[in-house]
């Protein structure tokens, strides 16, 4: 046999072999790491939270073959801060990963996170508008996109409907004012039995942030330049708190009270009143009297309001699959089934208003619900997530609001001059924005 022919044959046989193997060899796979951890975001008991990703992730590779997604488990969430700063650190992070709220700032402005803006542009498949507005809003920075919501929690008011009842008074409107609030507050808070000391109490848990979201408040603004604890609004906002406050006659009430169906009012978590009503342990409590909920009552007309917390998924800005991440976030946070999954699986509620707002997700809320408690509307839950804020948040928000919650607190529930303490809050707020 010739020289050339041999040539030949060799050629052939070896596109044969490389033929062979791409029919038998599978497709080669693109890996993908995500970082989560177990449990739940919201400091509720939760044993569900891998079912939750492992039912996404079953369903994203079902969609998409040539992409393996993996996790490390056993993270537990008071833990992932510091793991997730670690693993960045080293350039060892997942390409994706969970971002609680809290740190999404401090991420975002060291260039931990990716910027998705062109990304989302140049999907067309991807719909920002499918999200409630404040929960879209956490995951931004600077004007920027660098993380989608995945589940979200809102504050509610809870209105212990056999208390007012009980008084001949009637629920509430959803649209109802701060003036309101103080009225019924100010007739059910008595003395039931006689023995000369208050037993009966309008409210629980009110105090002066709740007022400043419910007058539609802004405390800094969107550079965490400025700051506005001295503004006619934030002013009325704490007024009203201690005023609220006062008609308790320095009693502290307590969540005791409120479980004994003793208390009108309690602003609560979305994720804590369902936790609460199917685990605790005095859950027996809940079928003594019927709750409903309502948005948080408005300061001034047409601006009640909610504070939004929000656990976000973002990408990794040094990942190396950065279209596999987009479409992994993406799915995780607007896919029908796992956004659903949200109420099946964990405590919060979905940040995408079409799942919120479905019968499919009222009825799996009403599933896990006490018998004879009166359950949570849905409908009402998706119109205060539709008016919800997200605050402005900057690296240095955090320590403002702790300074701010430890001069306010100490105004609200006692004698302190509110203008007076305000000035020189302000003062000190704005000397720690200047660091």
């Amino acid at each position: 046999m010739s020289r050339k022919s041999i040539t030949i044959m060799a050629v052939f046989l070896a596109a044969v072999i490389i033929t062979a193997a791409c029919i038998i060899l599978p497709e080669r796979q693109r890996q993908l790491t995500v970082g989560i951890f177990a449990g739940s975001n919201w400091g509720v008991q939760n044993d569900n939270s891998y079912q939750l990703i492992d039912n996404a992730i079953a369903r994203f590779e079902e969609l998409h073959p040539d992409i393996r997604v993996t996790y490390q488990s056993g993270i537990l969430r008071r833990d992932y801060g510091e793991w997730l700063a670690d693993n960045l650190l080293e350039n060892d992070a997942p390409d994706v990963f969970l971002v609680p709220s809290e740190n999404f700032m401090t991420l975002a402005s060291v260039g931990a996170l990716m910027r998705l803006d062109g990304l989302a542009d140049r999907d067309e498949s991807f719909d920002p508008g499918v999200f409630y507005s404040a929960a879209l809003g956490a995951g931004q920075y600077d004007g920027r996109l660098y993380a989608l919501p995945y589940e979200t929690d809102p504050k509610l008011m809870f209105v212990n409907k056999s208390l007012l009842a009980g008084e001949g008074i009637a629920m509430p409107d959803n649209d109802w004012h701060c003036y309101d609030f103080y009225q019924i507050c100010q007739q059910v808070t008595c003395d039931t039995d006689g023995d000369g000391a208050l037993d009966q109490f309008g409210s629980y848990g009110f105090g002066w942030q709740e007022a400043v979201f419910a007058s539609h408040a802004e405390l800094f603004d969107q550079n965490g330049t400025m700051a506005y604890f001295t503004s006619d609004t934030v002013t009325d906002a704490i007024s009203f708190a201690k005023n609220i406050n006062r008609l308790n006659q320095n009693y502290s009430v307590t969540a005791e009270d409120y479980d004994n169906g003793k208390v009108a009012f309690r602003p609560f978590s979305f994720s804590a009143y369902r936790a609460r009503k199917p685990y605790s342990y005095n859950a027996e409590s809940y079928t003594r009297f019927e709750w409903d909920c309502l948005r948080l009552p408005a300061l001034r007309d047409g601006y009640s309001s909610t504070e939004l917390d929000t656990l976000l998924y973002a990408v990794n800005a040094k990942t190396h699959q950065r279209d596999a991440a987009w479409e992994f976030i993406k799915f995780l946070t607007t896919d029908a089934e796992t956004q659903l999954d949200i109420f099946r699986y964990s405590h919060g509620a979905s940040p995408v208003a079409d799942i919120t707002a479905s019968a499919e997700a009222a009825q799996i809320v009403d599933s896990y619900m006490s018998a004879g408690s009166g359950g949570i509307n849905m409908q009402e839950v998706n119109e205060v997530l539709q008016g919800a804020m997200s605050p402005r948040k900057f690296p240095l928000y955090q320590s403002a609001i702790d300074m701010a919650d430890t001069q306010l607190y100490h105004v609200v529930h006692g004698e302190k001059n509110v203008q007076s303490v305000l000035l020189e809050l302000q003062r000190e707020i704005l000397d720690l924005l200047k660091k």
